[in-house]
């Protein structure tokens, strides 16, 4: 058997790939960057996410990942994504997250 304790997971595409697609908002691509200013590469389970987010469907996230494999952001990134697209230019009011539903007010 084998064992690892960081398993590789399949890339989802780079920020601009997905602008590119029309999936995230072209703003995206200055606020998702890590900490040297490179933009971010996504996992394929969060670009799944964000795909039918950016349709407005709901969906669930289930992993086996594990701690730090990216599943926060599967949800965060849509809000920001959502905020960036439809924001009424007032800021945000409120973002809440009980019990597996996250609600975004504009």
């Amino acid at each position: 058997p084998w064992l690892a304790l960081n398993p590789a997971v399949e890339s989802g595409g780079t920020v601009s790939e997905l602008v590119g697609m029309g999936v995230l908002s072209p703003e995206a691509t200055s606020i998702f960057r890590d900490p040297t200013g490179t933009e971010i590469t996504f996992h394929r389970h969060q670009t799944d996410a964000f795909e039918i987010a950016s349709r407005r469907e709901s969906y669930v996230l289930t992993t086996g990942t594990g701690t730090g494999s990216g599943k926060s952001m599967s949800y965060i990134v849509p809000i920001v994504d959502r905020v960036l697209r439809d924001g009424s230019g007032k800021g945000v009011r409120a973002i809440t997250h009980a019990a597996f539903k996250v609600a975004l007010l504009l």
